[in-house]
């Protein structure tokens, strides 16, 4: 199963042996700006510019329980690998972390103005991506701050992804580079160079030899993020490669290039 995420404040299921549209979420009063699967794939999240989140059974389709305690637009949901906890993102400059089966909020972490959020495979980190060029380094089990990754410029970072060893994390910049960090220590192995574009979006493969660059230059960038080479361009986009998702495949979706960098339709997808 496919979902999508779209600024019309749905979220479309689709079939992914047919290509098929499954239904429509509806519940929703402002943009979907990030959709994400439990693990088991038992539960589907929606994040929000309605300052919510949602919470979905996507066998039936089912509305499930909203999540509420964000002031401003929500940006950003991951579930821990466990599925013991997710993990919601807000313009408000917080992060929540809930409980998906109760809907217990169980941390409140304060953070800035965020862009994206990601757990280690081990649960034991959680990165999230701010405005400011920073990416934050957090104990989801203690709430506790563990380091801060700077990066040389001022540009929002848009999206963090862990390696699935967790020995490496990638982060998107506004400046048109990836960044490569050794989340243990916070050091800064190497940048990537080579969008004419933001980056918008990173994804490693499930073995961790190849690492996905989505772009607003309309491209996908393949890497070798052991060394940094530059393995393959995929082009074909006509405006902004805005997400990449790889648990099964890789999968961008295309949409207009602007000011906002959520253009007028599905922005985000996930795979169960």
């Amino acid at each position: 199963m496919l979902a999508s995420a779209s600024s019309d404040k749905t979220v479309r299921l689709w079939d992914l042996v047919t290509g098929t549209h499954k239904q429509t979420l509806t519940g929703h009063t402002g943009p979907v700006y990030s959709v994400a699967f439990s693990p088991d794939g038992k539960i589907l999240a929606s994040a929000s510019g309605d300052r919510t989140v949602r919470l979905w059974d996507p066998a039936t389709g089912d509305y499930k329980q909203t999540l509420e305690g964000h002031t401003g637009r929500v940006k950003s949901v991951a579930f821990s690998r466990d599925g013991t906890m997710l993990a919601s993102a807000s313009e408000d400059g917080r992060i929540q972390l809930w409980d998906p089966t109760m809907g217990d909020r169980k941390q409140t972490l304060a953070d800035g103005w965020i862009h994206s959020v990601a757990f280690s495979r081990d649960g034991k980190m959680l990165a999230s991506a701010l405005s400011d060029g920073e990416v934050q380094l957090w104990d989801p089990a203690t709430g506790d701050h563990k380091r801060t990754l700077e990066s040389p410029t001022l540009h929002s970072v848009y999206s963090v992804a862990f390696s699935p060893d967790g020995k490496m994390l990638a982060s998107a910049s506004q400046d048109g580079t990836v960044r490569l960090w050794g989340p243990a220590v916070g050091d800064h192995k190497r940048t990537l160079e080579g969008h004419a574009g933001w980056v918008y979006s990173v994804a490693f493969s499930r073995d961790g030899k190849m690492l996905a660059s989505a772009s607003a230059d309309g491209t996908v960038q393949l890497w070798n993020p052991a060394t940094g080479d530059h393995k393959q361009t995929l082009e074909g986009h006509t405006g902004t490669a805005l997400s990449t998702r790889r648990p099964k495949s890789l999968a961008w979706q295309a949409g207009l290039a602007g000011r906002d960098p959520w253009p007028a339709w599905s922005a985000c997808v996930a795979y169960t």
